[in-house]
């Protein structure tokens, strides 16, 4: 009882230290925005910054500081820009100053805007790329109507800022003060490990100032508060290929040693007592601790004679499940008996089948999908998604080894099927609980978010991943939807490193895909590059807008001896078609899904039309890549 007051008293201890700390963090994504302490006046503020990238190809400096309020120079010197006059290129970063102010409870930098024609309070939030929102914009201009905004007024824009507590500027973490808050703006692919080598800020660092942790995914147009001491020069920052420092590392372990510090004392007399009260399982050979789970993967990784498998390229899985424990986040992957795998999938019956060998069922209490395959395929598999965590790719929960050529994969169950199955009304097995009464209907903006979510994963594993990798099997029916329909791209068994692409053609002799999905060039040369990804990603906008599948039945052809065959055309061969000539926007809401019943706006449907169209354009090097149709996307959402 003693050692247990003990355990109670430094615990509360901690408790409050935590809470007066607290007081230098934000709620991530709050849609009210960053909240100042109550007792602050409203004359409280500080100097912050705003990281600001360029929507449009050759934006001027000039136009930026007038969005802002700012002056050409501050900005120019602030960012380090040489040359005021000239065009910026898209997507050209900048830091904009700003005065950070805590107004009726929350931080915000106000800014003056000019009402022109055609605005909204829509069309310009869109403008400041979610460093303020609707609901922020009408507070903070309650007398105005968001769609009759009188030309020629000004009306007050509150930006997202964010002022770090006196107490917390006064502390040091990693061993340099936090005298700002950056206010970066997420733009498509970063994640708290890109966020992190942009800023050379250790992850704990990130996650304690925006309340967040490793498993929380940063959407596009959200802004998150970077704590600094010194603004780093943008010259010295890659916002194309992201990668951890070593600087960057030193400091996440100097973070991670400050954090054990503050509970070492409390960990430590909780050890003692669960000593007091617990067996332990020894082992006699060296008087260490056998953890269960390691003796289970250990059984797991060995044949029958006790020798540790090894592949053909001499690639060790223990190595590989010891990464596969990094992606799965939860210190080591889940290991299932094949018994349990067994019980969950009925002895793998029909009932339970999702689609060829992959079933469904329910282990350890969560539902799953289990994915059958021989060894020889799966490892190649395995070696990817040891390197790739993302939210809109299936995650893999864990793995099963039965004394067979088989290995089961378990991965993350997705309640709503495939994107196939809701656009193509096909009945699908009411037992799988994937469509209880047949399809789904995708309202237009779910549509969208949908195909960004895709763009999303592609452009991750295009881009974010060494090596890089080209999916070669992007189809609606491995795009599967969540309970909240947020897309997970699934399967990396035909997948190939990119990184040959950067110097030289990726060629390969094996043409597999599925018929309508295929781009020419790698249909006819075997050339396997991102921009083959584009191309199926264009079909698949294509299923989403019209409905369609990506071959078409048209018409019944002649009798072949076993039937009435039908004649089918690529759906990818249709989208000139509809946007030729003037009235292409009356032949494109004829063309588009009629479940949608016009229910889009019909500028943005043209706007994807187009993209798409730009997507499926047989010469390459002419496709847009991933980062930029990511991009235009999230603009378009």
């Amino acid at each position: 009882m003693q050692a247990l007051f003990w355990i109670l008293l430094v615990l509360s201890v901690m408790y409050v230290l935590m809470q007066g700390a607290s007081s230098a963090q934000q709620a991530y994504n709050n849609a009210s925005g960053y909240t100042c302490p109550a007792n602050n006046s409203s004359s409280s503020s500080c100097s912050a910054t705003i990281l600001y990238r360029t929507q449009t190809l050759n934006e001027k400096l000039t136009n930026v500081a007038t969005l802002f309020n700012a002056t050409v120079k501050a900005i120019a010197n602030l960012s380090n820009i040489k040359q005021f006059s000239g065009s910026l290129a898209f997507a050209t970063p900048l830091y904009i100053p700003i005065t950070c102010r805590c107004l009726n409870g929350t931080y915000q930098a106000p800014v003056s805007r000019l009402i022109t024609n055609g605005d909204t309070f829509f069309t310009i939030a869109n403008e400041y790329e979610g460093l303020t929102t609707v609901q922020a914009i009408q507070a903070a201009n309650p007398n105005q109507v968001s769609t009759n905004l009188m030309i020629g007024t000004n009306i007050t824009i509150p930006l997202r800022c964010a002022c770090p507590a006196a107490s917390a500027a006064q502390q040091q973490t990693d061993h340099e003060i936090t005298n700002f808050f950056l206010t970066f703006v997420v733009f498509p692919g970063e994640t708290l490990d890109v966020v992190s080598s942009y800023s050379n800020v250790c992850i704990p660092d990130l996650e304690a100032a925006n309340k967040v942790n490793a498993h929380t995914t940063l959407e596009t147009h959200t802004t998150f508060l970077v704590p600094l001491a010194n603004l780093p020069t943008l010259s010295s920052i890659n916002f194309e290929t992201p990668h951890r420092s070593a600087s960057s590392d030193r400091r996440f372990y100097i973070g991670l040693g400050i954090g054990i510090s503050t509970t070492l004392v409390a960990v430590s007399l909780l050890a003692i007592f669960l000593v007091l009260t617990c067996k332990k399982k020894w082992d006699p050979k060296n008087g260490r601790g056998v953890p269960e789970l390691e003796s289970e993967i250990g059984e797991m990784l060995t044949n029958n004679k006790g020798d540790t498998m090894v592949s053909s390229d001499g690639f060790q899985k223990d190595v590989l499940l010891a990464r596969m424990s990094d992606m799965v986040g939860s210190g080591k992957p889940l290991v299932f008996s094949y018994e349990e795998l067994q019980e969950a999938t009925m002895n793998f019956s029909d009932g339970k089948r999702i689609q060829g060998s992959v079933f469904w069922g329910k282990v350890r209490g969560k539902l799953v999908g289990i994915k059958q395959m021989k060894r020889n395929m799966t490892e190649s598999e395995l070696k990817i998604l040891t390197q790739v965590q993302h939210a809109n790719l299936v995650k893999l929960v864990g793995i099963c080894q039965n004394n067979t050529e088989y290995l089961y994969l378990v991965y993350e169950y997705a309640e709503n099927g495939s994107l196939s199955d809701c656009l193509h009304n096909k009945n699908v097995n009411p037992r799988t609980n994937f469509l209880r009464s047949g399809a789904i209907f995708l309202p237009w903006t779910t549509r969208i978010h949908i195909a960004l979510d895709v763009a999303s994963s592609l452009d991750y594993i295009h881009n974010y991943t060494n090596p890089s990798f080209v999916h070669r099997d992007v189809k609606s029916s491995n795009i599967l939807l969540d309970g909240n329909f947020r897309a997970k791209l699934r399967t990396f068994r035909m997948a190939k490193s990119a990184n040959g692409s950067r110097t030289r053609p990726t060629l390969t002799k094996d043409i597999v895909g599925t018929q309508g999905y295929m781009a020419p060039e790698y249909l006819e040369h075997g050339l396997a590059t991102p921009k083959a990804d584009v191309f199926a990603f264009g079909v698949v906008l294509l299923e989403i807008l019209s409905g369609k599948e990506a071959m078409m039945r048209l018409v019944e052809g002649v009798e072949n001896g076993a039937g009435k065959a039908r004649e089918a055309r690529p759906l990818s061969s249709q989208i000139d078609e509809v946007l030729e000539g003037d009235n292409f926007k009356e032949k494109l809401q004829a063309w588009m899904d009629p479940l949608l019943q016009n229910a889009y706006p019909l500028d943005t449907a043209c706007s994807v039309a187009n993209l798409t169209r730009n997507c499926l354009l047989a010469v390459p090097e002419l496709r847009p890549n991933m980062k930029d149709i990511n991009y235009a996307l999230s603009k378009i959402l």
